[in-house]
């Protein structure tokens, strides 16, 4: 297990260097902060992904203990299925809120909302 971990976290620094190689690929430092920019651009709307799933993954395990609750009742607390379910809430609705906060002071975030891509 050891092994797999070291190995998965040597690909993750691999594909990390690579990914940061690229814009260094230009002809120019012009070249490479416009390369560099564009590719910041995404990131942003990837930390909305990223709370998105992940609050719907920590909603599903509140709901899966709320059930698990239900199936043997006194075996566990149900405050901690309410606990898990209102973090995966709040998760899910942080990447919007700021969205609004930073609109009211005139910042544009960058990532705006998840929308479905034109095809």
């Amino acid at each position: 297990m050891g092994n797999l971990i070291g190995w998965w976290r040597s690909a993750v620094a691999l594909a990390l260097v690579v990914a940061a190689a690229h814009p260094a690929l230009g002809q120019d430092i012009g070249d490479m902060a416009r390369e560099s920019a564009q590719a910041l651009e995404s990131v942003p709307l990837v930390l909305q992904i990223v709370f998105y799933v992940v609050g719907l993954s920590v909603l599903g395990i509140g709901l899966y203990k709320l059930i698990q609750n239900r199936q043997t009742p006194g075996g566990g607390s149900l405050g901690n299925s309410f606990l898990w379910m209102a973090v995966g809430a709040l998760m899910i609705a942080i990447p919007e809120t700021l969205d609004y906060i930073l609109g009211t002071f005139g910042i544009n975030p960058g990532g705006g909302a998840i929308q479905r891509p034109r095809l």
